[in-house]
């Protein structure tokens, strides 16, 4: 039971292993998690398909192979015995039908079966009589004599069937009728047991006849029965084992009197040996060897109890000297040669058939006279009595029986022979396939022979209508129109020679003796179409298009040309080189899809075919396919190649690439419009069509086929490195603009049915951030950037978007929960799958266990947002109460925890997680994580918005609706009971923070609700005027209030740009050669770049190659720069004056150039004959950055720091005239200054302008100043 168990609970751990092994393959390849399932389903039923096959392929042997001999066929009533007594062992076989046999042929196959060949008179029978061996479908009488075999007899022993020829058969001697008995019984062997062969052959030798018979009758005898043993060998093709049985022992001397000193049980144990030799000689020596050491062992235990006849002792040497004749029976017809298989000698075993009171083998043998080789049948002398009376041995003493007794015999036909019923050894294993082909032919010949015959007719049939439908078409087509009609014209040329070239397809029509002439014809069409469309196509028509703006495009900065120029050549040049190297073309792209921006552009006037481009592809791979000219088709690549060199790609920006992308019509672009469902806007951020996954693989397919176009050519293959590197980049940058920008997108929506149904979408598999996210994922993940590694933002998207799923399940039901840990397992894996091969063993532990403690970061992130969304989504006064609650939380400790903090502050643990946001690109990612925790808190802000703004006209408007007093409505407004102090009392109090002089937007995750500019105006002016709003003083004094908040800042602003200008620079600057104009004759003599300081000029000259220079440079020290480029003859002078001077100029030479405008110089420029328009001198920048910086800023603290000082002069202005004007000054300012509206909920306070962002706080103040009194 133990042992069942253990291996049971083996195979439960070789599954899972399996299982674990499925799951890492599927994660490895990228395969979806039940893949792996899938995977192992495969595997496991390949296993058991093999195993089966295995099976079958080991038990199921060719068996059938009757030997062709051309000899005479025996008589009817000969081979007609063998026939009889098979059938007859046969049927007797496949009668019995029990449990242990199911099936009608399973009885033949349940027990091994051995022959018994020898020839007449070798005691065959009687070795099997006298095993006494018996069972139920054949009763042996041992009393009864040993009757002769007649043709075949059949014995049916407990563990083996035993099938016997007669003598006569085996002998290769008797006539010829008996050879026709020995083929047919081959025949019925190898038609009745076809998986398996006979399991062993017992060749019986009569000890009398080696004893007697000379070396050259045993070498013969031999020969011949090797001759038999091959033709079984040669049916079953398999090495079937040979166990040599020497029987009538008895014969050889001491041999009886040997046997009766041994108990009476060693008599039924086989007496002999196993060998294993290369030879028949060897095996011999082995075996004998064997037995005589055995024997001698014997020898020695028999002495101690030595009996009468003292011939016993010497029957070893008796028994050793019968391998001489043995072995010249055996060898050499039994060795190797190379006419066939060698035989495989088994073993060697002695057995006899001894009377209880047998004499001596050499007086029996006076007795019996000359007849020693031959069976005797010996009666018995005295009946049996019961079954009692057999053979026994007691105290040494046999008792006296009249039966003969068999020695040696019956446990080696029911022990030894069984059980070795697998040892067989077939030649080969495909010996069914050779019997099958020699049957098959004759069939296969006839089927070949019909298939010809109607082939042969049907061809002709089928050549007669091709023939017919050709001299039906036109053969004069019309080229004298435009480039399209001439194409129409082509594509019928076109389609004749496809009809020929599908009938030349077909591998039978070569080989018709009649088609030749279909060839001829096919060849002749074709070669009239190359011509034409190289004519009327190419030459006066796509390249007499193309040609005149080659030279003007190599200079052009028109990308669409560009690239269509660049694809038609680059097509056209791979065409031309899979038809010289004869190399299939396969799906590799035509050139005529940019015929349309061609035409457009360079031909506006003529007609467009939108079928031009179809139409020109199809027949240019015809054309280079039938083209029989190949020196005209290495002329055109040649001269393609030239032209694509002019247009040096080389030194292109990869520009052009995002024009060529733009130029397929299977490639669209990544807009933000298609993640929120709104309509497109030009100004909406997008990813260009190159960028996209589609694009990149169009552009990687595009860059193959320019290298491939390139050739030899160095300097068409130097750019495909470029052109990659250059694009990997520009593609990096432009998901990451898109990332930056989306994370900010909500300001794109407008008006409140885009917003709502955009909240629809949060948490859902439509969610927009989570779908840029997995945007990302799947653009950078399987990379095809050849091996390179994706940015470490991509890769944290990569990484994150294989656990918000798994994240995002975690709760819910039994099942939903089982999914989510299965898909959790899924994504943890995947993530340590990616690091293998990157990280050492602890590295890759640690990132599983960082990726499982972020999955359950990301499902309490997920979790805490859903709740929030499912409060939202009862009603706009449940949103009003939970962002209430979020923008209390923490200044009121009866409000508890809300979602949307905690969902905030999870993000903010997992970002400050090891190994997390390392980058700092991957903010990025990071802010499309917190997307929808932003869009749900923007949300909630503009329900709240509304609903104050509702509140704003219920509680505050219209109470002072009618109300004309200035002193009610003063008391109506800013009385202890007045209704604006109740406001701000109740629901608004939450978004706004109030210090001793204004109210202010409460700040929570960087956001405030949109509450605009004139509310907080009001509600402040209101807060300092709480003393007494009828009183200009009051006004007075809250303006005087906003005096030394802006005093204060400008104190600050103006020790900022004291502190800015005290910057020192220390800047590199390094001057390389000057370019000019295209047609310029002369080249720049000298250069000269001057800073003034008062420590010394700084001066860094120039004569064409680079050269450097630091320059040290403060404001208070340094002042005016100048700029000299002397040309032969004319010296050219810019100057910058000022402290600045120097910052002026780097500035200026921002882009590492300066240039010279000799417009700008009309005097000199016209001493200079030498075409010159304008020079480039060219200074690269090293540590400019800090000091550029430092001025920009003080540039705008400037600016800033005059509108604040505008502002102050303003408020004293109107304090001033406030206060020498109290009595006319009135409270009815305040009055006239509530506004009507106090915030814009779904409409963004200002237009949003391509590239800029309207900050969530400006507020729109259209119509708020209106007098609530109208």
């Amino acid at each position: 039971m133990l042992k069942i168990f253990a291996k049971g609970a083996l195979w439960v751990v070789l599954l899972l292993i399996l299982l674990l092994a499925c799951w890492l393959t599927a994660l490895f390849l990228g395969w979806s998690a039940w893949s792996g399932l899938l995977l192992l389903c495969g595997v496991l039923v390949g296993a058991w398909c093999v195993g089966r096959a295995w099976r079958m392929w080991k038990t199921w042997r060719p068996r059938r192979k009757l030997t062709q001999e051309g000899a005479a066929a025996a008589p009817a009533r000969d081979t007609a015995r063998v026939d009889i007594a098979w059938k007859h062992g046969v049927r007797l076989l496949r009668n019995l039908r029990n449990s242990r046999f199911p099936r009608w042929d399973s009885t033949l196959y349940a027990l091994p079966w051995i022959m018994v060949m020898g020839t007449a008179g070798s005691g065959k029978s009687t070795l099997l009589t006298r095993s006494r061996l018996s069972s139920t479908l054949r009763p042996v009488n041992q009393r009864d004599p040993v009757p002769p075999t007649n043709s075949l007899d059949w014995w049916y022993l407990d563990h083996s069937v035993i099938v016997e020829p007669a003598g006569d058969i085996v002998d290769a001697a008797d006539p010829a009728h008996e050879q026709a008995d020995w083929r047919h019984l081959l025949h019925r062997l190898s038609r009745t047991r076809r998986r398996e062969p006979l399991n062993g052959i017992v060749l019986t030798l009569p000890a009398g006849l080696l004893l007697q018979a000379d070396a050259q009758q045993l070498t013969d005898a031999g020969r011949a029965m090797r001759s038999r043993i091959d033709a079984m060998s040669r049916i079953y093709e398999a090495h079937i084992p040979i166990w040599i049985v020497l029987t009538q022992c008895d014969k050889i001397p001491g041999f009886v009197a040997w046997g009766r000193e041994l108990p009476a049980a060693m008599l039924d144990t086989p007496l002999g040996v196993e060998a294993q030799a290369a030879n028949a000689t060897d095996f011999v020596a082995q075996a004998f060897a064997a037995i005589d050491r055995r024997l001698g062992e014997v020898r020695i235990e028999q002495s101690r109890s030595f009996g009468s006849d003292s011939s016993a002792l010497f029957f070893p040497e008796h028994a050793a000297a019968m391998a001489v004749p043995l072995r010249a029976y055996l060898a050499p017809a039994f060795d190797e040669n190379p006419y066939g298989e060698t035989p495989w000698l088994k073993g060697i075993y002695f057995t006899a058939q001894v009377m209880p009171d047998a004499p001596d083998p050499i007086q029996r043998s006076e007795e019996s006279g000359a007849s020693g080789i031959r069976e005797t049948r010996m009666p018995p002398e005295t009946p049996p009595v019961g079954a009692a009376q057999g053979p026994e041995r007691t105290e040494g003493v046999r008792k006296d029986t009249s039966v003969p007794q068999g020695w040696f015999s019956k446990d080696l036909f029911s022990v030894v022979l069984p059980a070795q019923r697998d040892a067989y050894r077939p030649y080969t294993r495909n010996g069914l396939w050779r019997r099958f082909a020699r049957h098959g032919m004759v069939v296969g010949w006839l089927t070949l022979c019909g298939l010809s015959a109607v082939l042969l007719t049907w061809g002709y049939l089928d050549a007669r209508q091709v023939i017919t439908t050709l001299s039906a078409r036109p053969q004069t087509p019309n080229f004298n129109g435009d480039l399209a009609s001439r194409l129409r014209e082509l594509s019928e040329l076109d389609m004749t020679n496809r009809m020929l070239e599908a009938h030349e397809s077909l591998g039978l029509y070569r080989w018709l003796p009649y088609h030749w002439q279909l060839n001829r014809l096919a060849n002749h069409f074709q070669r009239g179409f190359s011509d034409d469309f190289r004519r009327y196509a190419l030459a006066q028509g796509v390249d007499q298009m193309m040609a005149p703006q080659l030279a003007a495009l190599s200079t052009s900065t028109d990308d669409m040309m560009v690239a269509a120029y660049v694809q038609h050549y680059v097509r056209r040049i791979n065409a031309l080189e899979a038809a010289l190297t004869q190399q299939p073309q396969g799906d590799a792209p035509l050139p005529g899809s940019e015929l349309q921006a061609l035409s457009l552009r360079l031909d506006p006037h003529a007609p467009y075919d939108p079928m031009m481009a179809s139409r020109f592809a199809m027949l240019y791979g015809d054309y280079v396919r039938w083209q029989p000219d190949r020196g005209a088709l290495q002329a055109e690549r040649d001269s393609l190649r030239n032209n694509l060199a002019q247009l040096d790609i080389a030194n292109r920006s990869t520009s052009w690439l995002m024009a060529w992308a733009d130029l397929q019509g299977n490639v669209t672009p990544i807009t933000l419009a298609s993640f929120w469902g709104i309509p497109d806007r030009p100004e909406l951020p997008r990813v260009p069509r190159a960028y996209t996954l589609d694009g990149r693989r169009a552009v990687s397919g595009f860059i193959d086929e320019l290298a491939r176009a390139a050739g030899d050519d160095p300097l068409l293959k130097a750019p495909r490195v470029t052109l990659a590197r250059r694009y990997r980049e520009q593609q990096r940058d432009a998901w990451l603009r898109f990332a930056t920008d989306f994370a900010d997108s909500r300001r794109y929506l407008t008006g409140e049915q885009q917003w709502r149904d955009a909240f629809a979408l949060i948490l859902t598999p439509g969610d927009p951030y989570l779908r840029v996210i997995h945007q990302i994922a799947a653009t950078f993940s399987n990379s095809l950037d050849g091996g390179r590694a994706a940015p470490d933002w991509a890769q944290l998207a990569v990484r994150l978007d294989s656990l918000i799923t798994s994240s995002k399940n975690s709760g819910g039901s039994f099942e939903q929960r089982s999914a989510a840990l299965l898909s959790l397992a899924n994504a943890v894996g995947t993530d340590a799958v990616r690091a293998v091969g990157t990280r050492g063993a602890d590295s890759i532990a640690q990132r599983v266990r960082g990726s499982t403690a972020l999955a359950q970061a990301l499902g309490v992130y997920h979790e805490q947002l859903a709740a929030a969304i499912q409060v939202m989504r009862q009603g706009d006064g449940h949103a009003l109460k939970l962002t209430a609650d979020t923008y209390a939380y923490g200044t009121d400790a009866a409000i508890p925890n809300t979602p949307l903090h905690t969902a905030a502050e999870t993000i903010d643990a997992m970002k400050k997680s090891d190994g997390i946001a390392a980058h700092p690109a991957d903010l990025s990612i990071w802010n499309l994580l917190r997307g929808p925790l932003d869009f749900v808190l923007d949300y909630g802000g503009r329900v709240s918005a509304c609903a104050l703004q509702k509140d704003w006209e219920a509680q505050v408007l219209a109470p002072l609706q009618g109300v004309s007093s200035p002193q009610l409505m003063d008391a109506a407004l800013y009385g202890d009971a007045g209704v604006v102090p109740a406001f701000m009392a109740g629901a608004v109090k939450p978004f706004v923070v109030r210090d001793a002089t204004q109210y202010r937007p409460r700040q929570v995750q960087g956001q405030s609700i949109s509450l605009n500019g004139a509310f907080y105006a009001f509600v402040s002016q209101a807060q300092r005027a709480h003393v007494g709003v009828q009183q200009a003083q009051q006004t007075a004094e809250a303006q005087a209030a906003e005096l030394p908040a802006l005093e204060q800042q400008i104190n600050e602003i103006s020790t900022k740009l004291d502190t800015l200008k005290a910057t020192v620079g220390i800047v590199k600057l390094t001057a390389q050669p000057a370019e000019v104009n295209p047609g310029a004759k002369v080249l720049p003599e000298q250069s000269s770049l001057t800073l003034q300081c008062t420590s010394g000029q700084t001066t860094l000259d120039n004569y064409n190659f680079p050269s450097s220079k630091t320059f040290n440079w403060s404001l208070a020290t340094c002042g005016d720069v100048t700029l000299d480029m002397r040309l032969p003859g004319v010296k050219l002078t810019r100057h910058w004056s000022g402290p600045r001077a120097f910052v002026d100029f780097l500035r200026a030479s921002a882009d590492g150039r300066y240039t010279f405008d000799l417009r700008d110089y009309p005097n000199e420029q016209k001493m200079l004959p030498a075409s010159v328009e304008w020079v480039k001198l060219r200074y690269q920048q090293q540590g400019q950055g800090p000091l550029l910086a430092s001025f920009d800023e003080a540039d705008r603290l400037t600016k800033l720091l005059k509108m604040l000082t505008d502002r102050r002069a303003a408020l004293q202005s109107a304090s001033a005239a406030a206060a020498s004007s109290v009595s006319e000054k009135a409270p009815r300012s305040n009055v006239y200054a509530v506004p009507r509206e106090i915030s814009a909920c779904w409409v963004n306070a200002v237009p949003v302008q391509e590239g800029k962002v309207a900050p969530a706080t400006t507020s729109r103040m259209s119509r708020n100043t209106a007098s609530v009194a109208n």
